[in-house]
């Protein structure tokens, strides 16, 4: 009875209830869905209120409820604040190879985009692997109008993804911009063929229409 009335406390948010609530998994899985509920819906600040609440109850879990209203900060376009938050999830998990990618969009958000790439270039040294870092890194170099280096980068998100819409379509506007035709018509088509596939009409259109003006 006692653990019931807990979970109600809980799913209901009654959160100033006089009994404490338990730090189980399942407490914790209950009210993580319960946040997530208001997350989902874009009621980023009732959720930022619940996940400071939650740091509260499950201390031992911060890190993830940080990261989370991170996310919703972004979504509130509180760049600052998310980045904060970030840099919290670094001091307690500085080999993370996520957290240094999240903060690195942030700033590449904030046209920040020297400071983004050495956060997406943390995140690869801590997992080569990490396609979207390269992506991201890429992405801010090609800003910088850093082309060549730009399809250095798309080249090692896409070997590690094998055919990726963006990176193909990002790709084929960077070569556009050196003048290398034959490779971003290439990609162009690779593009709308990943866009075809995944069902994503604006992607289509878009890899269509640079393909239709420079490709024939």
């Amino acid at each position: 009875m006692k653990k019931a009335f807990l979970l109600i406390c809980v799913v209901f948010q009654f959160l100033s209830c006089s009994r404490k609530i338990e730090e189980t998994p399942k407490a914790f899985d209950v009210y993580m869905s319960a946040v997530n509920a208001k997350y989902g819906t874009g009621d980023y600040i009732r959720a930022i209120e619940m996940i400071n609440k939650g740091i509260e109850i499950f201390p031992d879990r911060a890190a993830d409820w940080i990261e989370w209203r991170a996310f919703c900060k972004e979504y509130l376009k509180d760049y600052d604040g998310a980045i904060n938050d970030f840099n919290k999830c670094i001091e307690i998990d500085p080999l993370k190879a996520e957290n240094y990618y999240n903060r690195g969009r942030i700033k590449a958000l904030m046209k920040k985009y020297p400071d983004a790439i050495l956060d997406f270039t943390k995140s690869i040294e801590i997992d080569s692997s990490d396609h979207v870092a390269y992506f991201g890194r890429g992405n801010a170099k090609f800003e910088m109008q850093e082309y060549q280096e730009a399809i250095y980068d798309y080249n090692l998100a896409i070997g590690n993804y094998e055919h990726w819409l963006d990176a193909n379509f990002n790709r084929g506007m960077a070569e556009l911009k050196l003048g290398q035709m034959e490779s971003a018509c290439k990609d162009f088509q690779i593009a709308k063929k990943q866009a075809i596939i995944a069902r994503e009409s604006g992607n289509k259109w878009l890899s269509e229409k640079y393909f239709k003006n420079y490709c024939n």
